[in-house]
């Protein structure tokens, strides 16, 4: 995995600023690890056709381009205030029923920092690792990955510190681009929640507290973050990244063009849904 990951990031530009608690300190005090959700991984069986049905059908605008680049292909479209990835690689990355594989987190400050902090909240990590690129001597540092351990078996999160962009930059360019649009035929507004399902709640939810913290925590199951995607935690039989929901303009348009495409999933009076069956395995959930 260790080996992978990096290459997994190529071009992927773009998690989370949020008031909770650590036991033994003020609230206000504690500083934060994580600005935004940057972008999230989706591994389909066949990611090209994915990433043209979101860039042509939905008129998604394009992060990074669909390339292949020899052992894996990927390519990035935004929602907004995130980006999708969508991959294809050789070997075994993720562990996980879902085909949205993995979390990638931009943290708030450098990853000397962001290690300082993990450590000293006892939150389990791989070494960082740097991806560089360019000639023998010139070789130009692109971004730094730190995987965290435990946090959800299976699924990657981790941390993406970039070098060669400002992401805060590309990300207002972009959101932007789908503005201009208006969010394209679907009327997507931004991506609004990640939902995960794990099978025992009381041993996850300690440790995405201590991550996340300082956060707005509504519920116990809910951590509502001020920039980018909430994340919500179900019960569910296996640990996954089960589904992305959508704030879109119409919830009756959303369904229509679902319906048209014959994606839509089973029908929900305040969502659509699509068919993971004929959505490449994957659940997308919107509502207005």
């Amino acid at each position: 995995m260790r080996k992978v990951l990096p290459l997994v990031l190529i071009f992927s530009v773009q998690a989370v600023f949020f008031p909770g608690r650590i036991p033994g300190h003020n609230a206000r005090e504690v500083k934060n690890l994580i600005k935004q959700v940057d972008h999230i991984l989706l591994a389909p069986d066949d990611p090209k056709a994915l990433f043209i049905f979101l860039t042509k059908e939905l008129n998604l605008p394009v992060a990074w381009p669909y390339r292949d680049y020899g052992g894996f292909a990927s390519g990035g479209v935004s929602v907004g205030d995130v980006n999708l990835e969508t991959l294809m690689f050789e070997g075994t990355m993720a562990d996980t029923p879902s085909k949205i594989i993995g979390i990638a987190f931009e943290p708030d400050g450098t990853t000397a920092e962001i290690v300082r902090l993990l450590d000293r909240r006892g939150i389990m990590h791989l070494a960082p690792e740097t991806s560089a690129f360019g000639p023998e001597g010139k070789r130009t540092p692109m971004w730094t990955t730190t995987l965290l351990k435990n946090m959800l078996p299976g699924s990657l999160i981790f941390f993406c510190e970039y070098h060669f962009i400002q992401s805060s930059v590309r990300r207002k360019f972009l959101k932007k681009s789908l503005k201009k649009i208006q969010g394209g035929p679907m009327r997507i507004k931004r991506l609004s929640e990640i939902a995960i399902k794990i099978n025992k709640k009381e041993a996850v939810l300690p440790d995405w507290d201590n991550l996340l913290v300082p956060h707005h925590n509504h519920s116990h199951n809910f951590f509502l973050l001020n920039e980018g995607p909430s994340i919500r935690f179900l019960e569910g039989k296996k640990d996954q990244i089960s589904s992305l929901k959508f704030k879109v303009e119409s919830l009756r348009n959303a369904r229509d063009f679902l319906s048209e495409k014959g994606l839509l999933g089973i029908p929900d009076k305040k969502t659509a849904r699509t068919d993971p069956e004929k959505f490449w395995g994957i659940v997308f959930e919107f509502s207005e």
